[in-house]
C-alpha cells in the first residue's frame, strides 16, 4: 500500500521521472538524467513502415525511439527498466493520430503496454496550448 509522500532514489526515481516527461528529447537535456547517450541503432520496421531507431540511455533507463522515415514523427518508444516489484520489464508506447497545435505536431492517441501487466489507451479529445494555469493546484497541503 502506498500512502503519503516518500523519497525515491535510483531506478525508482528515474522510472517516475520518465513517466512524467512531456517532451522526451528536451527532458534529457536536464541535469535530472545525468549523462545521456544517444546512438543511432539499426533501422527497423514498425507496422510495415520503415523507421530510424535512436537508442537513448538516460538516468539508468534504456529507451529506443522509432522515427517514421517518411514523416519523421515518433511512432513508438520502447523503454527497458527495472521495477522493484516486477523486475526487468519492457514498456512499449505507441503514438498516433498526430495533429498540429500552433505549428507543433503532437500525437493525440497513445497506447502504453507492459506485457502481462496492463495496456492503456489514451485519446486526447481537446488540447489547449498556453492557457492560463491556476497556480493553487501546485500548493502542497
Amino acid at each position: 500500500d502506498f500512502q503519503g509522500t516518500v523519497e525515491l532514489s535510483g531506478t525508482d526515481a528515474a522510472n517516475l521521472r520518465n513517466q512524467a516527461v512531456l517532451d522526451w528529447f528536451v527532458a534529457y537535456q536536464t541535469s535530472h538524467f545525468g549523462d545521456v547517450q544517444y546512438v543511432k541503432g539499426p533501422d527497423e520496421q514498425v507496422d510495415g513502415r520503415d523507421h530510424f531507431v535512436v537508442e537513448i540511455a538516460a538516468g539508468g533507463i534504456d529507451n529506443r525511439f522509432f522515427l517514421d522515415k517518411e514523416t519523421y514523427l515518433v511512432s513508438q518508444i520502447m523503454i527497458e527498466l527495472d521495477d522493484a516489484d516486477l523486475g526487468a520489464i519492457e514498456v512499449t508506447v505507441t503514438l498516433s493520430e498526430y495533429e498540429v497545435f500552433e505549428g507543433v505536431k503532437m500525437a493525440t492517441k497513445s497506447h502504453v503496454s507492459i506485457p502481462d501487466v496492463f495496456d492503456i489507451d489514451t485519446t486526447y479529445n481537446e488540447t489547449e496550448i498556453n492557457e492560463p494555469i491556476d497556480e493553487t493546484i501546485f500548493v502542497k497541503h
